[in-house]
């Protein structure tokens, strides 16, 4: 169970960000305003829909599984859902369930798979403060220097004793809306997405 986090204090969210600007070019916007949160539990929420509901982000989510730990020890890679992510047993099934495309593909088509992003909005709803680690291109080289600057990040918060966690999914699909030449979202999915990155966009300014 996550319970809710206590807020935060500025100072500490600001060296976090002085941290992250150690790498030239690198920045940490960081939203710590209960309404802003809520609209980006929402949003990211909706986000992990489309990921889990399309056919490419369930080829994805099936290819990285790891449903026992038995699995997990042999492959040495993927997430262990056993193991490694906070699921009740009913997620858990939930997520075992959709294994199965076809099952993905009737909640997709008859505009469900909400629970998909339950996790997602638990998660943010849980935390004091969400961050969103930029750099100033899109490049092979800038990914390196935005690791070193995440890890460094992540490492200062440890230290502060402020627990992290990183949701990636909804950043890997706007760059790939923004980036990638390939149709990898069906056209509903696709406009969905960029209106969510749209908002996105307005509540980290």
């Amino acid at each position: 169970i996550i319970k809710k986090s206590e807020p935060i204090q500025k100072q500490r969210l600001e060296k976090l960000k002085e941290i992250a600007q150690t790498i030239p070019g690198s920045d940490l916007i960081i939203i710590d305003d209960p309404e802003q949160l809520k609209k980006l539990a929402d949003l990211t929420a909706e986000m992990d829909r489309i990921r889990y509901t399309s056919q490419t982000g369930h080829y994805d989510f099936r290819a990285e599984a790891r449903w026992t730990p038995e699995d997990a020890l042999a492959s040495r890679n993927g997430i262990n859902f056993k193991e490694t992510v906070d699921l009740t047993p009913t997620e858990f099934a939930g997520f075992f369930v959709s294994k199965d495309w076809q099952v993905v593909k009737n909640l997709s088509d008859w505009g469900l798979g909400t629970g998909f992003g339950k996790i997602q909005r638990k998660w943010i709803n849980g935390s004091a403060a969400v961050g969103l680690l930029t750099v100033p291109s899109f490049s092979t080289n800038e990914f390196f220097e935005g690791g070193r600057a995440l890890e460094r990040v992540w490492l200062t918060a440890n230290q502060d004793g402020i627990s992290t966690h990183p949701p990636s999914i909804s950043t890997l699909i706007f760059n790939s809306l923004v980036y990638d030449e390939k149709e990898t979202l069906p056209k509903r999915m696709k406009d969905e997405a960029n209106a969510l990155l749209k908002e996105f966009e307005r509540i980290f300014n």
